[in-house]
C-alpha cells in the first residue's frame, strides 16, 4: 500500500472476531456492491434483524444484515469467518431459514418504521434519504417496489467470509443458478495489515457472481370483479357467496373501512390500508390478527390474540388453519348463519376499534 513517497508491505491477517467484519460491512456496505456487475447499492435497514414465526411471541433467529437495495430488493448478509467450526451445509441451511422468514417478520409496514427512523436520525425527510442512499428519490414508488419483491419473495442472499471454503462456493453458485427470483452469492473480504499494525486495508472479493435477481415483479393482473368472485364462489364452494356478499355490505356500511380487490380476493382494510379480512376465492375467509399485533402490540400480545381466536372459534362452523398468530382461514360456508355471522363480525368489529 502505498502511504506519501513509500510503499508499505502489507501482509494478510485474520480479523480479531467475528463482530469486526460485521461491524465493517455494516458501515462500508460499498464492500458488497459490484455495481460495473449490475449489483445497485445497499442501504442498512437493521442488524442482527430478529426473524421468528410470530410478532407477538418474539424472534427465534438473528439475521447479521438486512439491507435494501436501490431496486427495492430485500438483501439478506450473514457473515461467517472461515474459523468457524460449523458445517457449509448447515451455513446454507441457515440462510433459507432466515429467507423463508423474512416477510412473515419485516412487512412493508415495518420496513417503512425503520426507513422513516433511519431518515429521521440521519435529519433528512424520508424521500432526501433515499435519494443521497439509493438515489431513489420517490419514496412511494420504492415502497411500492419493496412491496412487490417482498410479495413474490425476489430476494438476494450473500455469504460472506474471510474465506469461501470451495464446498460452500459449489452450493451457492448450484443455488443460484437454479432459483429464479433469488440470488445467492458468496464474497470474501480479506484484511491486510502492516508490520506495525499502522495501516489496513480490506480487499473484497465476488466467489460466486450472482445471476440476475429474477425479473422485475410484473405489472398486478388484473382484479377479480366482485361478479367473478362471488360466481366462482356460488360454482365450486356451495354457499359461501351468500356469506361474501354480506361481509361486504357490513364492510361498506363502516366508515372505519373499505373493500380491496385483488386478482383471487377481496380484502377488508382500515382506512389506513391494513388488512382485516381476506375472502379468498378458494372458498376461505382470513382473518389478518398480525394487523392487530401492529397497531397495538401492548393490547393485541401473544395471550390476547390467542383469546380472541377462541372466542371465535366458540362460533359453529368457525374452524381456523393456517398460521393462526397471523393469518388463520375458517371456511365462508362455515358462517352461513346469520347469527353466527354477525357474531363473528362483531368480534372484528370490536377487535379494530
Amino acid at each position: 500500500m502505498r502511504d506519501g513517497e513509500r510503499y508499505v508491505a502489507m501482509t494478510e491477517a485474520p480479523f480479531d472476531a467475528e463482530a469486526v467484519l460485521q461491524q465493517l460491512i455494516a458501515q462500508h456496505p460499498q464492500v458488497l456492491v459490484d455495481e460495473r456487475g449490475g449489483q445497485p447499492r445497499l442501504l442498512l435497514l437493521e442488524r442482527e434483524a430478529g426473524l421468528g414465526d410470530d410478532p407477538a411471541t418474539g424472534s427465534r433467529f438473528s439475521l447479521d444484515h438486512l439491507f435494501l437495495d436501490a431496486r427495492g430488493v430485500p438483501t439478506l448478509v450473514e457473515v461467517k469467518r472461515s474459523s468457524d467450526t460449523r458445517g457449509r451445509r448447515e451455513v446454507v441451511a441457515q440462510m433459507l431459514d432466515y429467507a423463508v422468514r423474512l416477510a412473515d417478520s419485516y412487512p412493508l409496514a415495518r420496513i417503512t418504521e425503520l426507513l422513516e427512523a433511519a431518515a429521521a436520525g440521519a435529519g433528512r425527510g424520508l424521500g432526501e434519504h433515499l435519494e443521497a442512499e439509493l438515489g431513489a428519490g420517490d419514496p412511494d414508488a420504492f415502497l411500492a417496489l419493496v412491496g412487490a419483491n417482498l410479495e413474490v419473495e425476489r430476494l438476494r442472499l450473500v455469504f460472506v467470509s474471510d474465506r469461501i471454503h470451495p464446498d460452500l462456493e459449489r452450493i451457492i453458485s448450484f443455488l443460484d443458478r437454479h432459483l429464479d427470483a433469488i440470488a445467492v452469492t458468496a464474497i470474501e473480504v480479506r484484511q491486510y495489515v502492516d508490520a506495525d499494525g499502522h495501516h489496513q486495508t480490506i480487499v473484497p472479493r465476488i466467489i460466486t457472481s450472482p445471476t440476475a435477481v429474477g425479473p422485475s415483479p410484473r405489472p398486478r393482473a388484473r382484479s377479480i370483479t366482485p361478479a367473478q368472485l362471488t360466481a366462482s364462489l356460488e360454482e365450486h364452494h356451495a354457499g359461501s357467496s351468500a356469506v361474501l356478499l354480506e361481509i361486504l355490505a357490513w364492510a361498506t356500511s363502516r366508515e372505519d373501512l373499505k373493500v380491496h380487490w385483488n386478482t383471487r380476493s377481496a380484502d377488508i382494510r382500515l382506512r389506513d390500508g391494513a388488512i382485516v379480512l381476506r375472502a379468498w376465492n378458494d372458498g376461505s375467509l382470513e382473518l389478518h390478527v398480525d394487523t392487530l399485533h401492529r397497531r397495538e402490540p401492548n393490547r393485541w400480545d401473544h395471550a390476547a390474540i390467542a383469546a380472541l381466536l377462541s372466542e371465535l372459534e366458540m362460533i359453529p362452523g368457525v374452524t381456523f388453519t393456517r398460521n393462526r398468530q397471523r393469518w388463520p382461514r375458517t371456511p365462508l360456508a362455515g358462517l352461513a348463519a346469520p347469527d353466527d355471522l354477525q357474531r363473528f363480525l362483531s368480534a372484528v368489529a370490536t377487535a379494530v376499534t
